[in-house]
Order: structure tokens, then sequence, then C-alpha cells
């Protein structure tokens, strides 16, 4: 049996065209869309005419096509999408690095935070200054129950003289002995990171003495010699009977 060829040709806008014998190609023009159709587009196929597709095979193939043909119009706007977002983050990092870039150096160095240091404290029990008249039997305790260091002195009431300068640490106690015979007054300044070449506290100083002075005589007998001794706490305590003031910083830094 003959057989008679057929071409399907497909045009973009839907339309499906069946044509017998030699190809149209692209001489025929849509009367849908004015497009001329491509028959690279579908697959050239040959039927005898006994089996000539029906319509809905045709049908089948048309939409088979078209979803490819949708497909591919989708990941090409999804990639377009990306893209024009990929652009929008992009652009604003752009900007602000030339924003940074602008802050002048100086101002940079300025900013950054200069390195912490622990705060100095001289070992409990340091004479600040070397100890004066070392020839006495008289002894002070002193306590520091609070959590700031002191350094404490011993200032002759009639010389003005400091007989002793002696550092205390936050709730620790020492002891001066060897005090010689004088009426001293007791001068005390707490704080914390002790400048040594300034002898003061730098953070939180205080400056205070005690009200009464300490009297550190000597009485000889024929037994040998009684002398006194004394202890002071520098935190509040029960039944205690030495009373403090605040005194400034001048008078506790005079020598």
């Amino acid at each position: 049996m003959q057989k008679n060829k057929l071409q399907i040709l497909h045009c973009n806008c839907g339309m499906l065209y069946v044509s017998k014998g030699r190809a149209l190609g692209n001489k025929m023009t849509c009367s849908k869309c004015g497009r001329t159709p491509q028959i690279e587009q579908l697959k050239l196929a040959s039927f005898s005419s006994k089996n000539i597709p029906s319509r809905s095979t045709l049908l089948r193939n048309y939409n088979r096509f078209s979803a490819i043909f949708l497909t591919r119009r989708i990941v090409l706007a999804a990639v377009s999408i990306a893209s024009l977002l990929g652009m929008m983050i992009y652009l604003p990092r752009t900007q602000q690095g030339t924003q940074l870039s602008t802050v002048p150096v100086s101002l940079k160095s300025a900013r950054k935070p200069s390195p912490n240091r622990p705060p100095v404290s001289l070992q409990n029990g340091t004479d600040i200054i070397p100890p004066q008249d070392l020839q006495g039997f008289g002894k002070l305790k002193i306590i520091n129950g609070t959590t700031r260091d002191a350094a404490v002195k011993l200032v002759d009431s009639v010389s003005g003289k400091t007989r002793r300068f002696v550092y205390v640490q936050a709730n620790r106690e020492t002891n001066i002995a060897n005090i010689s015979p004088c009426n001293c007054r007791l001068k005390l300044s707490m704080g914390i990171d002790w400048e040594q070449k300034k002898q003061k506290f730098l953070q939180n100083p205080s400056f205070s003495e005690f009200s009464n002075p300490l009297n550190f005589k000597e009485i000889k007998k024929e037994a040998g010699v009684e002398w006194m001794e004394y202890r002071a706490t520098l935190h509040p305590v029960p039944h205690g009977s030495a009373r403090t003031k605040q005194i400034d910083a001048s008078d506790f830094e005079e020598k």
C-alpha cells in the first residue's frame, strides 16, 4: 500500500499544522499569530494513511511540547530574578565598604579600646617608706576587714614626721613593731590600684584619721620597761571605742 507522508508543524502560539507531501518549511504563515511555524521545533514524523494520528494524540503532543516550552520559560525567569536579587544584595555591601574606607585613620585609632591591666597591690605589710626610730617597744596591730587596700601612716604629732608608712591588703592584717615613744596621729588612705611613685591609690581613694592620737609611752620600772600596744580595725566593729574623721588628700600626703 502506498504511504502518504505527513509532516506536523508546530507554532509557538499553540497552532498545529499537518502538511502532506513536501514540507512547507518556513514558507507558510500562522493564521493565528502571523509568525512562521518552525519545523525543527517538532520532530519530523511519517505516517501511513492507516496510521494518521488522532486528534487526541496530536493534543497530547501539543501539551507535552507546550509544557517543555513553559518550563524553559519559568527556569529562565527564575534565573533572571535570582540575578536581580543578587545585584540588590551585593550593591549595598559595596556601598557600605566604601563608606567605611572613608573613616579617617586617626578616628579609627581613637575608637580602639586600650587594654585593661590588673590593679596594682603591694605585698601585705610592705614599708612604703623606710621605717624611722626602731629603738622602741611599742606595737600596733592593724586589721583591714574591708574590700579595699589601705596605706597607714603613723605621724608624730609634735614634729610632723612620718614614723611608719605601711601597706595593708584588703581582708588582711599586719603588725608594726619597735615603735619609739611618741604621741602619733594614725592616718589612713583606702582604695584600689596603688601608684608607688605618687604614693596614692588611683581608684576609689578615701582619706581619714583616727580622732584620738596613739600615745606610745614607755615606763621604766625596777623589773623592766612597760610599753603600749594598740589594735586598730579599719572596718566597723561592735563596741569599738575609736572614732575616725574624714580628711583631705593634702592632709594625708603632707610629710
